[in-house]
């Protein structure tokens, strides 16, 4: 799975800068799948993450608080 970390402009996607990660994980288990995110990405547990799309090939969860999200592609 492809991981994407990268800053919003208005809710969408700026890729003003992104970091992206691999990573094998189990795709149908959020809490899994954001523990290992989380453990590669070195992103605290105090970080909160609102799932906003949740689709067959695409998962995005947006960081509380800031204009930054985190999209995971398979």
């Amino acid at each position: 799975m492809l991981v994407e970390i990268t800053d919003t402009f208005g809710g969408e996607t700026n890729y003003c800068w992104v970091h992206r990660y691999e990573i094998e994980s189990d795709w149908d288990n959020n809490r899994k799948l954001l523990r290992d995110i989380r453990k590669i990405a070195d992103i605290n547990k105090g970080v909160k993450l609102d799932l906003v799309v949740d689709s067959g090939q695409l998962k995005r969860w947006d960081f509380r608080g800031s204009a930054i999200c985190l999209m995971v592609s398979w």
